[in-house]
């Protein structure tokens, strides 16, 4: 049996290419794999931000990571950051003002 580590609920998963790397059995064959369906989320968020500074973008990470609120990130850059809410719709709502309390707070401006 193959076992592998926990994952994110927004992973692929592993490439289990990798994991029997080789054709004909080489390394070895699955007889057995789970697979894990996740519903869909019921409310989403996406925010595309941007900062003048290194300071005010730092600010906005403490303060996510304060905050509780634990997005997906999607992608980060120099002074920007795309991310992610989702959840329950009260749950998302309430979570998304705290973000934009944080962006009008550490002068972020979201982009499109």
């Amino acid at each position: 049996a193959i076992e592998t580590k926990k994952i994110p609920r927004a992973a692929t998963g592993p490439d289990l290419k990798k994991i029997l790397i080789g054709s004909g059995e080489f390394f070895g064959h699955l007889t057995e794999a789970t697979l894990r369906v996740v519903p869909r989320p019921k409310a989403a968020q996406t925010f595309r931000i941007a900062w003048k500074s290194e300071g005010q973008f730092r600010r906005f990470v403490r303060g996510l990571d304060a905050s509780g609120i634990r997005p997906i990130v999607e992608k980060k850059g120099t002074l920007t950051l795309i991310l992610r809410i989702e959840g329950e719709k009260e749950i998302v709502d309430a979570e998304r003002e705290i973000v934009v309390h944080l962006i009008r707070t550490t002068w972020g401006k979201r982009v499109a």
